[in-house]
């Protein structure tokens, strides 16, 4: 929903004209979270970790386990996975890669 990814992808932003890794809707979704007591939402699908901050909620991409669909890092986050702590109403992450050594890094996607 919220993301800078389009400011960094190796990709040109007019590849991305049918938003297909966001929703198209973002500025409505945002207008019913407003009033409510959310600290966080969980997004994923661009394989990269990423925080982004707006009016007070966190908006947090986790990576991917496959990485860079199984070739290594994929813009600098390798396979992993995500752990999540939320206590008195505050959300902590942890990113985890887990040893996974792909066998042909240079073939990317």
């Amino acid at each position: 929903m919220v993301t800078a990814f389009y400011t960094y992808a190796d990709e040109s932003p007019s590849l991305f004209k049918h938003q297909a890794l966001s929703t198209v809707n973002t500025r409505e979704i945002l207008a019913l979270l407003t009033g409510h007591n959310v600290i966080a939402v969980f997004q994923g699908h661009t394989h990269v970790l990423e925080q982004v901050e707006h009016n007070g909620i966190q908006f947090i991409t986790g990576g991917a386990v496959s990485g860079n669909w199984w070739h290594g890092l994929h813009l600098g986050t390798p396979e992993g996975y995500m752990i999540v702590h939320v206590e008195n109403n505050t959300v902590r992450t942890e990113y985890k890669t887990y040893g996974f050594h792909t066998v042909s890094p240079e073939n990317t996607y």
